[in-house]
C-alpha cells in the first residue's frame, strides 16, 4: 500500500465525509496533491542544501540533507536520483525552456504546454476571425 494512500485513510477520511461512490475520485485527488506537495519540498530541500554548500554538484551535499529527511534516504536521492544523467538532462531542458524568449520577453508562465503567450496569440486569431464573420 502506497503511502500517500495511507495518510489519506488516516486523516482525509477524518477530517472531511463525501458520498462512498466518490472515494476514488477523492483518494487519486488526495495522492495527486501529496505527489506535488513532495516534490516541491524534495526540491527546495535540495535547492537550500546545494546553496549552503555553495555547490552546483549536489553530489557534494552527500550528508547534508534537512533534518526531516532521513541521512540514508537523502543520500539515495542524491546517488539514484538527482545525480543521474536522465535527471540533468530533464533538468537542463526545463531550465531552458523557463529562458525562452517569447515576443522579445522571457515567459515562465504557461497554460499546460502551450505558453500564455501562445494562447493570447490563439485567442487573438479567433477573435479576428469572430469578427470578421459578424
Amino acid at each position: 500500500m502506497h503511502s500517500f494512500y495511507l495518510v489519506y485513510i488516516l486523516f482525509g477520511r477524518k477530517k472531511y465525509s463525501f458520498p462512498e461512490e466518490d472515494e476514488s475520485i477523492v483518494c487519486n485527488i488526495w495522492k495527486d496533491k501529496a505527489r506535488i506537495a513532495l516534490n516541491q519540498q524534495l526540491t527546495q530541500a535540495r535547492k537550500k542544501a546545494m546553496s549552503k554548500e555553495n555547490t552546483k554538484n549536489i553530489i557534494d551535499c552527500l550528508d547534508k540533507g534537512p533534518v526531516w529527511i532521513n541521512n540514508d534516504d537523502w543520500n539515495q536521492m542524491i546517488k539514484d536520483v538527482w545525480s543521474t544523467p536522465e535527471f540533468q538532462r530533464r533538468f537542463e531542458s526545463a531550465r531552458r525552456n523557463r529562458l525562452t524568449k517569447t515576443d522579445g520577453k522571457i515567459s515562465i508562465h504557461s497554460g499546460g504546454t502551450m505558453s500564455f503567450a501562445s494562447y493570447r496569440a490563439n485567442m487573438l486569431r479567433i477573435f479576428f476571425m469572430l469578427k470578421i464573420m459578424i
